[in-house]
């Protein structure tokens, strides 16, 4: 996960068992990781991420009063998907699904 701290440990707490996360403040952290969580997404955050993690999941959070172009950029600059700040259970919904479409491809 890119981004706040705090939240980072919210979400631990909804994953399932036997999944970990990893925290980083930056997006050129290495990571090994079959998804990103990208909180404050932006169209060059996420498009800087899959530069240099290619082959990751990349969910955009943005705040929830982000217009929506905001969106739209960070679909556009290869995010799997893109939500607006909500609770952890449904970051970490939208994170067991990105994994969950990856395993079925």
């Amino acid at each position: 996960m890119i981004g706040s701290r705090t939240k980072a440990y919210s979400l631990a707490r909804h994953l399932p068992a036997d999944w970990s996360l990893r925290w980083a403040d930056t997006v050129t952290a290495s990571s090994d990781a079959d998804v990103l969580v990208v909180y404050d997404a932006t169209g060059p955050t996420v498009a800087a991420v899959l530069r240099r993690h290619p082959a990751v999941a990349v969910l955009g959070v943005v705040s929830s009063d982000e217009p929506v172009d905001v969106m739209v950029a960070v679909l556009e600059a290869g995010a799997e998907s893109c939500v607006r700040e909500a609770a952890a259970t449904v970051i970490v919904g939208y994170v067991l699904a990105c994994h969950r479409r990856r395993v079925a491809a």
